[in-house]
């Protein structure tokens, strides 16, 4: 998926996934987790560790929606999280509530776009939100006063 639609060279390179705590990934939503890192390790650039990956690719290329993306994201604000990416397919209404900064696509190729605006070289401190350039995003919600 990712060399056809990406137009990564991973055809002759060995690919070795490492999930921390040895613990097994069957669950589709990580796919897109899973093409972010891969982009990030073969362009040595680092990604947002505050960033949240959350969709299924197809072998169209397409990034579909995950299951109880609503619940996902409500944890993903209570881990730290500040931006989430998610397929262009997420309704509005999860997207409104999420009170996070989110980023929509719809196409696995459009991830490259995405990562390449808010991601810096290996080693390079991560660029302000002022340099990121939203191409969807939504604004961040600031908790109601008491």
């Amino acid at each position: 998926i990712l060399e056809r639609h990406m137009g990564l060279p991973l055809m002759q390179k060995d690919l070795f996934f490492n999930v921390s705590g040895g613990l097994r990934i069957s669950e589709p939503a990580v796919d897109l987790a899973a093409a972010a890192a891969i982009w990030s390790s073969l362009e040595e650039i680092s990604l947002p560790g505050d960033w949240l990956f959350l969709g299924e690719l197809a072998l169209t290329g397409e990034v579909r929606r995950a299951p109880q993306v609503d619940v996902r994201i409500a944890e993903a604000k209570k881990l730290g999280v500040s931006t989430v990416v998610v397929p262009e397919n997420t309704p509005n209404k999860v997207i409104a509530g999420a009170c996070l900064r989110v980023q929509t696509i719809s196409r696995v190729r459009d991830l490259a776009t995405t990562l390449a605006s808010a991601a810096a070289p290996v080693g390079s401190p991560l660029p302000s939100l002022q340099s990121v350039r939203w191409v969807k995003a939504m604004p961040v919600c600031w908790p109601e006063p008491a």
